[in-house]
């Protein structure tokens, strides 16, 4: 299913509204097709292998709860809602490269994603707009030690990096733009390597093609 009926059925009371102001990012996303747009077309395709695994009523519980206000979200409750649609992508990930996934929480009330069948466990992270790529850079490092710390014991240990979506100057960022993209794949090998965690690095929500992966 496309990514606007799935955000119908989750969010059935925000309008469409495709005004860059508007009152959310659902309701602009609501106005949008997959059609020329990856991250949308990956969205909505995570989405269905959540459903297919059975786990989409506690994926949809969590979504709204983070936006809290849907017709009049703040930036901080957006960018929480959009970590849980990345969780969906790593979600959607773990599904096809290792096994029947579920969604788990980690010993700091996080969550995380589970692949019983391999001993593996993904902690699922999303960088968010920053005013320079030091402040990228120190957020991926945070992410590699705080998945070294709170993921639970399992032979294979993942942190999944996805970028945020700009939906104003797309492909135009982090993920696309080489010398923006290339300091974070080293940065992510680098600190990845150094708590012996396999590592996922992803344009938004485009978890079919990751950027970079080891594992």
């Amino acid at each position: 299913m496309d990514i606007g009926p799935w955000l119908d059925r989750i969010f059935p009371e925000v309008e469409p509204d495709p005004r860059p102001g508007g009152p959310s990012w659902v309701a602009r996303i609501k106005t949008r097709g997959p059609e020329h747009n990856p991250p949308l077309f990956w969205l909505g395709r995570a989405l269905d292998i959540v459903e297919e695994h059975g786990a989409m009523e506690a994926f949809s519980e969590r979504a709204r709860n983070a936006l809290v206000h849907p017709n009049r979200a703040s930036w901080e409750s957006e960018q929480r809602m959009e970590d849980i649609f990345s969780e969906a992508c790593a979600f959607a990930w773990a599904a096809e490269q290792l096994g029947a996934p579920q969604f788990a929480e980690e010993p700091d009330g996080a969550m995380c994603i589970s692949v019983p069948e391999h001993d593996a466990v993904i902690a699922a992270r999303r960088l968010h707009p920053q005013e320079s790529l030091e402040q990228i850079l120190q957020h991926v490092a945070e992410f590699a030690a705080g998945a070294a710390s709170e993921l639970p014991p399992a032979a294979g240990r993942i942190v999944y990096v996805d970028t945020y979506l700009n939906l104003r100057f797309y492909a135009q960022d982090v993920g696309y733009r080489l010398e923006l993209t290339e300091p974070v794949i080293a940065a992510l090998r680098l600190f990845a390597g150094e708590h012996d965690l396999g590592h996922v690095l992803t344009r938004p929500f485009q978890w079919g093609n990751p950027v970079d992966v080891a594992f």
